[in-house]
């Protein structure tokens, strides 16, 4: 009775931490948690929180995490790094690894907390809350696990 629909994440890291010890592109790789039905990716809402802003994004289908230059606060991409047996595209399925990719709304410093929650349209929402490292000085910084 407690398996339900979510998104599992694997790992988060965000990028362009060579300017300024802040970041501003997140990326997210996820799957299914084990039992859940197929997510919609266009009924699925994507919640960034930053301490004083935050941000409802929803999935832009066509595009993919190359594109996230061209992209403001408002969209989040997905690219599918392995396609489980049933794939279809717009879905999260069994099998599927999906990397979920977008823009904050700002730069994201050093030491500072994010939330991000994934929420798809039935299911229970996925909460991700974690800090960016004290001192940022590459271009690639994990902050999840």
């Amino acid at each position: 009775g407690q398996v339900s629909t979510n998104v599992m994440p694997i790992i988060v890291h965000a990028e362009d931490g060579t300017e300024n010890n802040a970041v501003d592109e997140f990326y997210l790789k996820a799957k299914l948690a084990p039992g859940s039905d197929p997510v919609s990716l266009t009924e699925m809402l994507l919640e960034f929180s930053l301490k004083d802003v935050s941000s409802d994004l929803g999935y832009l289908s066509g595009k993919t995490c190359s594109n996230l230059n061209e992209s403001n606060a408002t969209y989040f991409f997905v690219e599918y790094l392995i396609e489980g047996d049933n794939q279809a595209a717009g879905y999260l399925q069994r099998g599927d690894v999906v990397k979920i990719c977008f823009n904050s709304s700002r730069a994201v410093g050093e030491d500072e907390t994010i939330a991000m929650t994934l929420v798809p349209k039935i299911g229970n929402p996925t909460v991700i809350e974690t800090a960016l490292p004290d001192i940022i000085t590459e271009k690639r910084v994990v902050i999840y696990p």
